[in-house]
């Protein structure tokens, strides 16, 4: 007991408190709007990214956008997946766009998080046709999704993340967001790997490309999972990041985001770290699904904060 009340009492200067029900999200507030139209940000079917705008939207704008990234255990899920608590960001003004990218087994780590990378140049690329000002670019995403997110703000564009065939236009532009939220997400996949959920050993195995005969056996050795987790990427120079997840999670346990903000303290980043774990409110939003049990108004300001540069 004593080690987990330590274990905790480490991040307690990142930890955002519960809010009321009246601070949390509330399902009136999520806007119901379809895209506002579609584009594909690279030559594969599946890089092809959604466009929701605001209202009073102009192509001639300079609004700050989110790029999310959907969940889906890395061989699922869809665009159309956008998590509540960004969506929502719709009706501050925010430009929302939500990623597909390459799916398991199909390709492998590291391509889906190149993708992500591809895909944030391609939006900054864009910025004059999509009425967002390109340095005000948040980077957010869902279980995998929020894996994949926090890969490639926290790989600082490392070559092993950044695609190979960048055409020039878009290698000319910077895949740094301003900030990442991650909701509900894996990230020290090693310690993700001892958990008790029975579909984990086929997802790493498929994401890795630790080839198993058999869907519940672990094929990857600990050295792969190291090479696939947020754990070593983690440094000074990372962008600010907002780690929410629901306390009860069955799917992904909440001592993952206890593990990264303690490395990101560990390496003087406390003032860059938010942690937003939900034990109140809604069943769905105390396990994989936070959004409804988030403390919006802390989330806000973290957004609003991050494009600013004022957070460390």
């Amino acid at each position: 007991m004593l080690s987990v009340v330590l274990f905790l009492s480490v991040v307690a200067s990142c930890q955002i408190t519960n809010p009321k029900s009246f601070e949390r999200l509330q399902l009136s507030q999520i806007p119901t709007s379809q895209p506002s139209f579609s584009l594909s940000y690279g030559t594969d079917r599946q890089q092809s990214l959604d466009v929701y705008t605001p209202y009073g939207w102009n192509k001639n704008d300079s609004r700050p956008v989110i790029v999310h990234v959907h969940g889906g255990g890395w061989n699922g899920g869809q665009r159309a997946d956008v998590s509540a608590s960004m969506k929502t960001q719709l009706l501050r003004g925010w430009v929302v766009i939500s990623v597909d990218y390459r799916l398991a087994p199909r390709v492998s780590f590291p391509e889906p998080i190149r993708d992500i990378d591809r895909a944030i140049r391609f939006v900054r690329s864009q910025a004059a046709n999509l009425g967002i000002d390109p340095k005000q670019l948040i980077l957010s995403g869902h279980s995998a999704g929020g894996h994949l997110a926090m890969m490639q703000a926290m790989g600082n564009a490392q070559a092993v993340f950044v695609s190979p065939n960048l055409p020039p236009e878009l290698a000319a532009q910077s895949s740094r967001p301003s900030g990442v939220v991650a909701l509900g997400a894996p990230m020290d996949l090693n310690a993700w790997a001892m958990d008790g959920w029975e579909a984990i050993p086929n997802l790493l195995n498929l994401f890795l490309n630790c080839p198993s005969k058999k869907t519940t056996t672990m094929n990857c050795s600990s050295e792969r999972l190291a090479t696939g987790s947020v754990n070593d990427l983690i440094d000074p120079s990372d962008p600010p990041m907002y780690l929410g997840h629901g306390v009860d999670d069955p799917i992904v346990g909440v001592e993952q985001v206890f593990i990264i903000s303690n490395l990101a303290i560990d390496q003087d980043m406390a003032s860059k770290v938010k942690v937003d774990v939900v034990d109140s409110g809604p069943k769905d939003a105390r396990q994989h699904f936070p959004d409804m049990g988030l403390n919006l108004n802390a989330l806000n300001s973290f957004l609003d904060l991050a494009i600013t540069g004022q957070m460390g």
